[in-house]
């Protein structure tokens, strides 16, 4: 996290508390789930970058086609959360498409709105490789995580056998 917000601060790359939740959300217990979520991620929102600026082609102009198709990101990536093991990164892809979508308006002309949607790209994508990077080179290993899990049942099993909790039951 403080790799993240030191590259946000050099870099002057704005939205730096996104890169902080971003480090969050790609974390996970494990080097190989954490791999995952942060290659699903980075695949993930540069697909919603691609597709909310193909959509803003088409919708500039025409809120109708644009609150549909928001409405429709939404509804799916709230149904993927439910559904799919990688439901938070695809939630990630519609959460990127719908906020920018939702200040198509807001943004004086159409280069401002693509360099913002570039850069909520960098914002997700330099914490997620950062965060992978730093597991890769110093995060115990699955297997290591494992026999530590298995070593505490068996100490805590042997512990209640020999107050004798399981032979009263």
């Amino acid at each position: 996290s403080t790799i993240t917000v030191a590259i946000a601060m050099v870099f002057r790359i704005p939205l730096a508390a996104y890169m902080a939740y971003m480090v969050f959300l790609t974390s996970k217990d494990d080097i190989a789930a954490t791999v995952t979520t942060a290659v699903g991620g980075v695949l993930a929102i540069t697909l919603a970058v691609i597709f909310t600026l193909g959509l803003a082609q088409i919708s500039l102009g025409n809120p109708a086609i644009r609150l549909p198709a928001m409405a429709l990101m939404t509804f799916l990536a709230m149904f993927s959360v439910r559904t799919f093991a990688l439901g938070p990164v695809s939630f990630l892809a519609g959460f990127v498409t719908v906020t920018m979508q939702s200040v198509v308006d807001d943004v004086p002309n159409l280069e401002v709105f693509t360099r913002t949607t570039l850069w909520l790209w960098v914002v997700v994508v330099v914490p997620a490789l950062t965060t992978l990077t730093i597991n890769l080179l110093f995060a115990p290993q699955s297997s290591a995580l494992a026999e530590r899990g298995l070593r505490k049942v068996l100490a805590d099993l042997d512990a209640a056998l020999v107050r004798g909790q399981i032979a009263n039951r």
